[in-house]
């Protein structure tokens, strides 16, 4: 389903993304073209006004040089005038023309510079009343003039050609953009539109999944309580007749030896059949706290006596104090931190306690290798073992760090992991009782105590 899925995320996205191209590329030629059909007709309409002045200055000039010799040769006849104003506007064309020719628009006329000089010659050869401008504009301004015409009509035709061109390409090119958009965008629409309705489909079964997840680790968590606790009574039994049987004084030193063996694994399944039932009871929010007011020196021998009695050295150094600790869930902490250093330290054990400011701190201290530089960071997470999985086995089930973090922060302390002098110290700061408000023990002490 996931390659199903990757498929058609994959079609929908190259659908699109050709769409934009596409649509992209028609948007760039158009405006392209429409630049190109906007720079043409400004070249022709620039043809078009040069064309005119180009006429324009032939007749007028035309008209100065006939005027002027019609003065030579009659002179009785008085046209000064007529002559005057010819040349005025023949210079205020061929001003305009220069103008034009100089602007840097459409190719280059040399023919129509010809004709421009021409006519610049013979407008101050009359405008001198020299008689060689009569000749010079019969000669050669008609030759000229047509020349610079054919020159403008060719560019003409050429901008005009390149116009038609254009607008046809543009209109292609608008042609092929509204197939684009009325055909593959409606594609891509309905393509994406499938998409979002499969991940909504995808989502709402993933929710299902996550359900049924829910109430399968609901279920086992029921599960788990339900025998870690029908698991208690008989672990009890078998401890306590244990414990009694130790007490016998016929007892061989074999016996005595298999008997300790005995009730030591029975103590540590019940710690571990504790450790399950405490991990249920905080997955479901039903793990209760009732502190009271202890004493350090109680607790440090109640915790310590079971090691003692299966024959492990433990050695007791705490300052004595009143703390406001859960007494079960405190002993609970201590015996799973004592039960680490049991199977994972060295020959030396402590127990050590004091005073640190408003809190008190029990440690945990042995002199084995500790835990490895790889796991600290995750050390008081479920299911990580400080050995490999193998020892790990033996040992425990990967919970008693993780279940000493939560009941510890759960009474409002902390607890953390340091090496200090070779030595594997595992630090536990709970409050004192005298830092606990009135109220705060009102409350607490008003709560019945669970059985």
């Amino acid at each position: 389903m996931a390659g199903a899925s990757s498929r058609r995320a994959w079609v929908v996205t190259t659908v699109v993304g050709v769409t934009l191209l596409l649509v992209s590329a028609a948007v760039f030629a158009i405006t392209t073209a429409t630049a190109r059909i906007a720079g043409d007709s400004r070249e022709l309409h620039h043809l078009d006004e040069t064309l005119r002045i180009v006429t324009i200055v032939r007749a007028n000039v035309a008209n100065a040089v006939h005027f002027d010799s019609l003065e030579r040769n009659l002179e009785s006849l008085d046209i000064g005038d007529a002559t005057s104003v010819s040349l005025e506007t023949t210079r205020a064309a061929l001003a305009s023309l220069d103008q034009l020719l100089v602007e840097d628009v459409g190719p280059e006329l040399q023919a129509t510079r010809d004709f421009d000089d021409l006519a610049t010659q013979i407008v101050e050869l009359v405008a001198a009343g020299d008689p060689a401008a009569q000749p010079l504009a019969e000669d050669r301004l008609v030759s000229r003039f047509g020349a610079a015409k054919a020159e403008i009509e060719a560019a003409r035709e050429s901008s005009l050609q390149a116009i038609v061109t254009a607008d046809g390409g543009s209109a292609r090119t608008g042609d092929f953009a509204r197939f684009a958009v009325s055909l593959i965008v409606p594609l891509a629409i309905v393509l994406v539109y499938r998409e979002i309705v499969s991940r909504q489909f995808r989502q709402k079964e993933l929710e299902l999944r996550l359900q049924a997840e829910q109430e399968l680790g609901k279920a086992r968590d029921e599960f788990v309580a339900n025998t870690s606790h029908e698991l208690r009574t008989p672990l009890t039994a078998i401890i306590g007749l244990g414990q009694m049987i130790e007490m016998d004084g016929e007892l061989t030193e074999d016996s005595r030896e298999m008997l300790g063996m005995l009730n030591s694994e029975a103590a540590d399944l019940a710690r571990m059949v504790e450790d399950l039932l405490t991990t249920s009871r905080l997955a479901a929010g039903q793990l209760r706290f009732e502190p009271r007011e202890v004493s350090v020196n109680e607790e440090a021998e109640a915790v310590s006596q079971p090691f003692t009695q299966n024959g492990h050295i433990i050695k007791v150094d705490v300052a004595d104090a009143q703390i406001w600790v859960d007494r079960l869930r405190l002993r609970q902490v201590l015996r799973n931190l004592l039960s680490n250093g049991v199977k994972y330290g060295g020959g030396r054990l402590e127990i050590r306690g004091h005073v640190v400011g408003d809190s008190y701190e029990w440690m945990i201290v042995d002199d084995g290798p500790g835990i490895p530089k790889e796991l600290e960071d995750r050390l008081f997470q479920r299911y990580i073992h400080s050995l490999t999985f193998q020892q790990a086995v033996v040992g425990g089930v990967g919970l008693g760090l993780s279940i000493v973090k939560s009941l510890v922060e759960g009474m409002g302390g902390e607890v953390s992991y340091r090496r200090s002098n070779g030595d594997t110290i595992f630090a536990v700061r709970v409050p004192l009782a005298r830092a606990v408000s009135p109220a705060a023990r009102r409350a607490a002490e008003m709560e019945p105590i669970s059985p």
